[in-house]
């Protein structure tokens, strides 16, 4: 392990509801035959010495532990430890609170935090993060999309260099996930210009591909992880209400902020839906501008 790694914790946000998930408990679901915990958790291992998991309650801890158990090597259970949000001295709400928590139990003087539903992130997308903030003189260092969009639950931090701030913020009331990053002093922003599909947050079923539970009626839409192209993968296609999946395009399309993938989920969309209806439901609006705007 590189000797910038010694001193910092790898803090895992893992204490969601999975409410858009639909009945099934997104940290569990595999992709690439690991769950998503597991992946988060061996994206760190050599990055770290010490990882921490946010989790809102002793519930989900217990879950988690048990099923670490058969899933990753001792030697990488014992860099594990879990934290759980506190409600009663830390009055920010939702992953703000989990955010703090975790890091008011870190030890060290550099931190990196990642969230639990990105499953394609690499080691060199995180070493990024962690080496420009232990070599530089920065608070904190993150990715922005396009349209100045921050990766709010992905970065680095400076402790010695945010403590003060990070205190503050424990007594306000506040459940918006990018206020520590628009609260510290100095921050590095890159860019995410080459594969934007690292990036990509799983926040419904039908963002993954091959799900088990996932009916064949259904459009299942994977994601090229390295170019960010986008595949509309067609299954019984008649049998789909268009105006369902029209939907279902609109809230894809609304959860990117990279253009060039918005582009392709309307272009690929166009091909499976009747031309009147991708015209009234204003989607071929949106191309339109979109198309304009590139």
């Amino acid at each position: 392990m590189n000797e910038y790694y010694q001193n910092i914790t790898s803090i895992i946000l893992a204490g969601g509801f999975s409410k858009r998930f639909g009945n099934h408990d997104k940290i569990f679901i595999t992709i690439e035959n690991q769950s998503l915990i597991v992946k988060a958790i061996k994206s760190l291992e050599n990055i770290c010495n010490i990882i921490i998991i946010s989790v809102n309650d002793r519930s989900r801890e217990n879950e988690l532990q048990k099923h670490l158990q058969s899933k990753i090597s001792n030697d990488l259970l014992d860099k594990i430890q879990f934290v759980i949000d506190d409600h009663n001295t830390i009055k920010a709400k939702g992953p703000l609170n989990g955010i703090l928590t975790a890091l008011r139990n870190v030890s060290t003087e550099y931190a990196i935090v990642r969230p639990v539903d990105m499953p394609f992130l690499k080691h060199r997308d995180l070493d990024r993060l962690c080496l420009s903030i232990m070599k530089g003189k920065s608070c904190l260092s993150t990715y922005s999309f396009e349209n100045n969009f921050v990766s709010s639950l992905l970065f680095a931090i400076n402790l010695d260099l945010t403590k003060i701030t990070i205190e503050k913020l424990m007594g306000f009331s506040n459940n918006k996930a990018d206020t520590l990053i628009r609260s510290v002093a100095s921050s590095i922003v890159f860019p995410v210009e080459n594969y934007p599909g690292h990036f990509l947050n799983i926040n419904y079923q039908y963002e993954i591909p091959n799900l088990d539970f996932v009916r064949e009626s259904q459009i299942l839409h994977p994601i090229d992880v390295n170019t960010g192209n986008c595949f509309w993968r067609q299954y019984d296609i008649p049998k789909i209400n268009q105006s369902e999946l029209v939907s279902t395009i609109n809230q894809e399309y609304e959860l990117w902020h990279i253009n060039k993938i918005k582009l392709h989920i309307l272009q690929d969309a166009k091909k499976i839906i009747s031309p009147d209806l991708f015209n009234s439901s204003g989607l071929q609006l949106k191309l339109d501008n979109l198309i304009k705007a590139l």
